[in-house]
């Protein structure tokens, strides 16, 4: 991407929130805090009227509209392969709401580009493996957001399978996420006085309450899984991989507890979260010599024992 290219990105990207820090925007687009303040300061000598405040970023002057935004082949393509995808998604209102977005986008396409994309869509398919999530229609997605957007608790009819029985909550949802195959709300429960995980499948009611929430500390999402990692006696791992090898490990890497990674220029740092160190490091022993531990130092004794057991067995 070359500067004017950056420079109109930035530029959306500022209309598409409210305040926009300088990091954010230097880890979108890959580019040092100081780069960012050269690309701002070109925008507003070009008439741009970006305003800034100290300690909280930058944002575009109230009333200032932005020419419609133009597509590339790229960005239109990528929208296809979501509608796909979201195809499987377990929440049917969702899925309503982002066709009728993807429509209004698509009337504002050049002919070519919507013939483009037909034919794509006409010929991309997505199978998905687990069948439950065919089945659920319906999780109170956005009656979720819209509690987690207002701060306002919500009651929750929560089904509980091993009692078979059906309770009524009152929480304070934290965020929502998926994992397991299945979506999960986070929220400081009023009954239990503590946070707690539902599976949305089972909540089969919202209510809407006109109430702020109670809680006067709340954790944040993140928060809460590093609590529950901790007691799950989960281990912090860090690893740095070359480009090559973290391509062969793309899908396996999930199932050794990935969470996030962080790329350099010719390897990748990435972050797992698992309590069996042994097993680990075998998995790490597949991948070969294209990676270093770089925490926790339980891991490379466990790995060098490893190693050491293999060479002796060898006698290598």
């Amino acid at each position: 991407m070359n500067r004017l290219e950056r420079l109109s990105a930035i530029l959306i990207h500022l209309q598409s929130k409210k305040v926009i820090t300088a990091v954010e925007i230097a880890e979108r687009f890959n580019i040092s805090v100081r780069t960012v303040y050269r690309d701002i300061n070109a925008l507003i000598e070009a008439g741009v009227p970006v305003g800034a405040e100290a300690g909280i970023g930058y944002f575009l002057v109230e009333g200032y509209k932005l020419p419609p935004v133009m597509f590339t082949t790229q960005e239109a393509t990528s929208l296809i392969i979501a509608e796909k995808l979201i195809d499987s998604f377990p929440d049917r209102f969702t899925k309503t709401y982002f066709q009728d977005a993807l429509f209004k986008i698509k009337a504002v396409l050049k002919g070519q580009l919507k013939d483009h994309l037909e034919l794509l869509s006409e010929n991309m398919r997505v199978f998905h493996g687990n069948k439950n999530l065919e089945q659920k229609e319906y999780i109170y997605l956005q009656e979720i957001q819209l509690s987690i957007v207002n701060k306002k608790a919500i009651e929750i009819s929560y089904y509980v399978p091993s009692r078979e029985q059906l309770t009524k909550r009152e929480v304070e949802p934290v965020g929502i996420c998926f994992y397991m195959n299945d979506w999960h709300l986070i929220a400081w429960c009023r009954l239990r006085g503590d946070y707690r995980d539902f599976r949305m499948d089972r909540i089969k009611a919202v209510k809407q309450l006109d109430e702020r929430f109670i809680n006067e500390n709340p954790i944040t999402i993140d928060e809460y899984f590093k609590t529950w990692f901790i007691k799950l006696d989960l281990k912090e791992i860090r690893i740095s991989i070359s480009n090559e090898a973290a391509q062969k490990i793309v899908n396996t890497k999930y199932w050794y507890g990935f969470v996030k990674e962080e790329k350099e220029a010719d390897f990748i740092i990435m972050d797992f979260y698992n309590h069996d160190l042994e097993g680990f490091a075998k998995w790490l022993l597949t991948i070969g010599v294209e990676i270093e531990i770089i925490s926790p130092n339980e891991l490379k004794e466990v790995h060098i024992k490893l190693i050491a057991d293999l060479t002796n067995r060898f006698n290598l």
